[in-house]
């Protein structure tokens, strides 16, 4: 079998479909297998699971991770339609998300030999790795969310890692870089962009977005704003205190912002909070206090997902 990239639908023998450019250098010459397809996936669990948010004929898309190869699902067709890895290394995947119009996939490491784990990042549609982002995670990436309107990436690093990052995905340039004491297992923007939402065990942390550098924060970061590159970084994380009442022991499983009703401002309806427990919490506009509570009366919940019809789907044990 030959192998032409990442992608199955590549045009076989052209040399120009084969170069894996930051995979690392690999020709047409030296690659000699190709996979077609995956059986099996990884371990679920919030990030393992990445449907297509384009609300397009890429809508039936689903991706997620097997071994060190992450795999494009047709939930429609029902079959995979392509499988992407890295050349560079055989590292398994551990979580994985989509741009939100539906063009780049990106995909986390977990801890492992060799160093900081790295954010692979691919064109869905050519299969290409466009960038890599590097040095950041050392015990692995934990959770990887985009900004709502897709300038912004942020990766969290897994168990003992300790770390909350914010990048400027396409040209691979590190934001911001903030210390977070306790495990994050996922990651959220609020719908208006102006903040960034960390949740785990005993773990839920907000923090302002805002322009400049220093520790005295900068100017807020206006909805939409293009994040500015720079040798300091260019955007701060500013810490915003959270009262959690009930819930302040709680272990947070998955984390995802409430879609706003026409008419209503983006983020005016703050951010869904689901617990190891199989508790959904709503919290405030502000994501910072709960508001309700709901028991799901489930042994466990693992997965949190909204649809374009603003429905959450919940994957949990013994339901």
């Amino acid at each position: 079998m030959r192998d032409p990239g990442p992608r199955s639908n590549r045009t076989p023998g052209d040399p120009g479909n084969t170069q894996m450019g930051l995979d690392g250098g690999s020709t047409a010459a030296e690659q000699h297998v190709q996979i077609e397809s995956v059986f099996g996936l990884s371990t679920p669990c919030a990030g393992t699971l990445a449907l297509c948010p384009a609300p397009t004929a890429q809508q039936h898309l689903a991706a997620f991770p097997a071994g060190s190869c992450v795999v494009v699902y047709d939930t429609a067709a029902r079959r995979q339609i392509s499988v992407l890895r890295s050349q560079a290394t055989s590292r398994p995947v551990a979580v994985v998300a989509w741009s939100p119009d539906g063009s780049h996939l990106v995909a986390g490491e977990a801890a492992g030999a060799g160093g900081a784990a790295t954010v692979h990042i691919w064109n869905a549609e050519s299969g290409a790795c466009t960038q890599q982002l590097r040095g950041q995670h050392r015990h692995g990436v934990g959770s990887l969310c985009f900004s709502p309107d897709g300038k912004l990436l942020a990766s969290t690093g897994a168990s003992h890692d300790g770390q909350v990052c914010l990048w400027d995905w396409r040209s691979g340039q590190l934001l911001a870089r903030q210390g977070l004491q306790g495990e994050a297992a996922a990651a959220v923007f609020t719908e208006d962009g102006l903040n960034l939402v960390a949740a785990g065990k005993g773990t839920y942390k907000v923090w302002a977005i805002s322009e400049g550098s220093g520790s005295s924060g900068g100017a807020p970061l206006a909805a939409g704003a293009r994040a500015r590159g720079g040798g300091g970084g260019g955007l701060v994380l500013t810490s915003k205190p959270v009262t959690l009442k009930d819930h302040r022991a709680a272990a947070f499983v998955a984390v995802a912002a409430a879609p706003a009703p026409a008419g209503q401002l983006p983020g005016s309806c703050g951010v869904y909070a689901l617990t190891a427990a199989g508790v959904l919490v709503l919290m405030r506009a502000t994501a910072r206090m709960p508001d309700k509570a709901v028991d799901l009366q489930v042994r466990s919940a693992e997965i949190m997902r909204h649809q374009p019809s603003n429905h959450t789907i919940h994957h949990a044990s013994g339901q």
